[in-house]
């Protein structure tokens, strides 16, 4: 069966055409209208798993309805400015750039009510998954650079002013994007003073007195002091699960929940730095036995990575070369040199040679 052309008059052409432009901005708006109000509705509810994929099927929608106004029927891509839909591009770019700042200050603060709280398994849903997919969504926009077109001109005065909002708005959603890119670490660094503020709180609740390290003796030095898993105790409250000793608290949450052993090694580095912090504040003295009770208090920490179930072999050996271990046994080995002992120490110069020095205590 051979096609059949038909002419149609022009008047009624051009009829046709503002309505499919009519139905086009009809379906933009009414489609945003609804996933942004179901977006919207979700984020105000208490975390739920299905929340973040709201966002995510609302920036999928403006993402196809925007690169559906970069092709034409001639082009798939570079076509001209004069033949691009812009008119109807420019809502979508709107409404894209909104979309973006809404669905990352969301991010924020239910990362920030979640680390609050020690939720660790919905905050990672949010920065692993959520804030990945958000990303991968945007990542397939296409706004092709007519900067060399606009700045030819030759266009209609309405064209131009078009052209000019355009160019804005796909700059501010640019810029958006970009700030969504660094979100995930800004959920992170909230985390982080998180921990820090819940260890050193608790630590000032629990800790013992000044006096305990400056005992002579103490029962059964090869065992921890038992504020050590008194600490356990005040945090494990919080997150609502019977743990037994100083790090399943905090720690164990994070590892069963991410495979990220930079997070990992951040939360053992707060824990361990918030305990010398908290000795260095307080300007704790010790004697002989309490410095080696105080080793055997950080000793503990390797203990429990050794002995944790929960962590992968390859995680273990890296969490076990954490620096902090070191630094926190240096403080013990430090306290049971004698006064005016000669300490060496290795200072490393800009251009890699070594020079010794020798330090009094």
């Amino acid at each position: 069966m051979s096609a059949v052309s038909v002419e149609i008059p022009h008047c009624i052409l051009s009829a046709i055409i503002s309505l499919a432009d009519s139905l086009g901005m009809h379906i933009t708006s009414t489609s945003w209208d609804q996933h942004f109000r179901v977006a919207l509705v979700a984020s105000r509810k208490p975390f739920h798993h299905a929340t973040g994929r709201t966002f995510n099927d609302l920036l999928q929608n403006l993402v196809l309805l925007c690169n559906q106004c970069e092709t034409t029927s001639d082009w798939i891509l570079g076509a001209p400015l004069e033949e691009l839909p812009v008119v109807e591009q420019i809502p979508i770019l709107h409404r894209l750039d909104h979309s973006i700042h809404t669905t990352r200050l969301w991010a924020i603060n239910e990362t920030k009510r979640l680390a609050n709280h020690w939720e660790v398994d919905k905050f990672f849903t949010i920065t692993h998954c959520d804030i990945v997919n958000y990303l991968a969504q945007l990542s397939i926009l296409k706004l092709n650079d007519h900067t060399a077109d606009i700045e030819r001109g030759g266009f209609g005065a309405h064209v131009q002013v078009c052209i000019n909002m355009r160019a804005k708005l796909a700059s501010e959603v640019t810029t958006n994007h970009d700030t969504l890119k660094v979100t995930q670490k800004v959920c992170i660094d909230t985390l982080a003073s998180v921990c820090r503020m819940i260890s050193l709180a608790n630590l000032q609740m629990i800790f013992p007195d000044n006096q305990f390290y400056r005992r002579s003796s103490f029962n059964g030095p090869e065992k921890p002091s038992s504020y050590v898993s008194t600490y356990l105790g005040a945090i494990s409250n919080r997150a609502s699960i019977v743990y037994t000793t100083i790090l399943d608290a905090i720690l164990s949450p994070v590892l069963a929940t991410t495979e990220d052993h930079h997070i990992s090694n951040m939360i053992l580095k707060i824990m361990c730095e918030c305990w010398l912090d908290h000795i260095y504040m307080n300007k704790m003295k010790f004697s002989q036995s309490g410095a080696y009770q105080l080793l055997t208090d950080f000793a503990s920490v390797t203990t429990w990575l050794v002995n944790c179930p929960i962590i992968t072999q390859h995680m273990r050996k890296v969490m076990l070369k954490n620096e902090v271990l070191r630094r926190c046994e240096g403080v013990g080995r430090l306290l049971l040199r004698s006064p005016g002992e000669q300490l060496k120490m290795n200072e490393i110069k800009a251009n890699g040679s070594v020079l010794s020095k020798i330090v009094h205590l």
